[in-house]
């Protein structure tokens, strides 16, 4: 998707980046972008920064969303990055505490 125009004028749509899964309260930040292509990669690169800052938070919750909102709220879009141990690992642990 390139932008939109309206009578010749470029659109900018504006976007509400809402963080779950974090051990701290998300926050909301707002980001204007001219199509929802760049918005959803911008909101890839702000999770990938947010991994990559503080990488033990997935861990803690085994889970880290970032939900892109319109001004009025309607859900744009969702990335989440979900993180699990493998089940062998549950049956190791067991068996070297008994």
């Amino acid at each position: 998707m390139a932008g939109y125009t309206i009578f010749g004028q470029r659109i900018v749509m504006r976007f509400y980046f809402s963080v779950s899964g974090e051990a701290r309260a998300p926050d909301q930040l707002s980001f204007d972008f001219e199509s929802m292509d760049r918005a959803k990669v911008e909101a890839a690169c702000f999770l990938a920064d947010l991994i990559r800052s503080e990488p033990m938070d997935i861990w803690q919750t085994d889970e880290l969303s970032v939900e892109a909102t319109d001004e009025v709220g309607l859900v744009m879009f969702t990335i989440t990055v979900l993180a699990s141990d493998a089940p062998a690992l549950a049956v190791r642990r067991f068996r070297s505490n008994n």
